[in-house]
């Protein structure tokens, strides 16, 4: 596959001619480069070279735009860092990878779904949630709109000429992309309380759901839960700082805390 979209690069190449120039490597550099190893040497070890520059002539045909496009669309899809893992293999960063053409949306014809969930990207969540005695099947999903939002774009195929070089996501307003925590299967949490909570994981956090406001809003504890009895001690990371967090005392209405050597009564609640 590699080598047939290096064929057909080079004939982009050969049909833009001097409506388009490859400044950093050039034309007669990309000509006498050892196609064998392509992306580099515009790409290395994943890394695309940001001295490279896709230049289109103003009086540029459509196909020199297009070979352009196939061009930089292909070295952005190449540029992907490996990193290694806590055993002996090797991973790629991202669960799915999928080539979208600059100007299209993600969810595009045959490109991502517009739900996506643990049979599309492995580390999304599905199993079951005990509450209150009784199992729910549940699952996590990355919801996006059908067709047209977001859109991979640059300044070739969007109004806004900062982009220069880049190539970003566009959407057309906020809330287009979603992560949701799903059930799958009718439950009933208005019975939820703080003694018997509906406890879920969230994006790595622990949410302990104590109370239902509304059909929009709940009250929930989140965060690491530690039992410590007096004098104990524990260290908690926050935002990559490390804490040491200690009881000191306790009474039938509130505790005694030590923050980094601060100390601070909380009462009950």
């Amino acid at each position: 596959m590699k080598k047939n979209f290096v064929a057909r690069t080079m004939k982009r190449i050969a049909a833009i001619g001097t409506g388009a120039a490859l400044v950093g490597a050039t034309l007669t550099g990309a000509m006498a480069a050892d196609l064998a190893d392509y992306p580099s040497p515009f790409v290395v070890e994943g890394v695309y070279d940001d001295t490279n520059a896709l230049v289109v002539g103003d009086q540029a045909a459509a196909d020199d735009t297009l070979g352009l496009v196939d061009i930089s669309t292909n070295l952005q899809y190449e540029s992907r860092v490996a990193v290694e893992s806590d055993g002996s293999s090797v991973t790629v960063e991202g669960g799915r990878s999928e080539q979208v053409p600059l100007g299209l949306g993600l969810t595009n014809g045959t490109l991502f779904d517009s739900t996506l969930e643990d049979d599309d990207i492995d580390n999304l969540f599905d199993s079951i949630v005990t509450f209150q005695s009784t199992d729910y099947d549940t699952s996590e999903q990355l919801q996006m709109p059908t067709f047209n939002d977001p859109i991979v774009a640059s300044s070739l195929t969007s109004s806004d000429d900062d982009y220069v070089s880049d190539v970003f996501l566009e959407v057309n307003s906020r809330d287009q992309i979603k992560f949701s925590y799903k059930f799958d299967e009718s439950i009933n949490i208005s019975t939820t309380t703080a003694a018997d909570p509906l406890t879920i994981d969230f994006l790595g956090d622990t949410i302990k759901v104590t109370t239902i406001d509304s059909n929009t809003k709940f009250t929930a504890y989140v965060g690491q839960e530690e039992y410590l009895n007096v004098d104990e001690s524990v260290d908690i990371e926050v935002d990559g700082v490390v804490h040491t967090v200690t009881l000191v005392d306790v009474s039938s209405t509130s505790a005694v805390v030590d923050v980094d050597g601060e100390n601070k009564i909380i009462t009950s609640g």
